[in-house]
């Protein structure tokens, strides 16, 4: 779920993913708004190494600061964290 939603339209890591592997990448408008195509995506970084190492880059420290920011939030509101 995190991994989706730090790649949605207007994120930083959304931009960037554009800026690298351009708007081919992109679904068709849906009202509006184009989310990332994860099949033509696929289609790319599974047959580069260097773009899917790119995208890794990308994605991984975009998730790792979400699970840090719920980390925090979810330890100062009191939440049980496992």
């Amino acid at each position: 779920v995190i991994a989706r939603e730090v790649v949605e339209p207007g994120t930083p890591s959304y931009s960037k993913i554009i800026n690298i592997f351009g708007t081919d990448v992109l679904s068709d408008p849906v009202d509006g708004i184009r989310h990332l195509d994860r099949a033509k995506l696929g289609s790319i970084i599974f047959n580069d190494v260097s773009k899917r190492k790119q995208l890794n880059s990308i994605t991984h420290a975009a998730v790792r600061k979400r699970m840090m920011q719920l980390l925090a939030y979810y330890f100062i509101t009191g939440e049980p964290v496992v």
